[in-house]
């Protein structure tokens, strides 16, 4: 969050020190702007994957987009996964949205015995 340096230098008392009340409000814009990256951020996840089922092992969270190639580790290594309410995680058997596809909502504890460590790209929209 940007402050206008003028503004700041106008509430500030003659030897450059803030009062009381000065200093809550500036403290409640710092909060204010923490709380809405957190919110940005979390509108930003779009669903998070896990190594293993029941949403065990490592985690990678994946945001509202797509991706032609999930990545080194990553690569036929889902076991399970957890979609935001409201979007959906579409995963594809092969780079490039290639082979065959499903989508995914909600808590997955299990991708299914089909789908276990076989995604390698994917869409993720909410």
């Amino acid at each position: 969050m940007e402050f206008d340096a003028d503004i700041v230098a106008d509430a500030a008392g003659d030897d450059g020190s803030l009062s009381a009340d000065e200093d809550e409000l500036f403290e409640a814009e710092a909060d204010a702007g923490a709380l809405a990256d957190s919110v940005e951020s979390a509108r930003a996840n779009c669903a998070t994957l896990y190594e293993h089922t029941n949403h065990k092992g490592s985690s990678l969270p994946i945001n509202t987009g797509k991706s032609p190639w999930i990545g080194g580790p990553w690569n036929d290594h889902v076991s399970s996964l957890k979609v935001r309410p409201g979007c959906v995680f579409n995963a594809y058997e092969h780079k490039d949205f290639k082979g065959n596809h499903k989508g995914f909502s909600g808590n997955v504890p299990s991708v299914g015995g089909s789908w276990n460590d076989k995604i390698s790209s994917y869409t993720c929209t909410c």
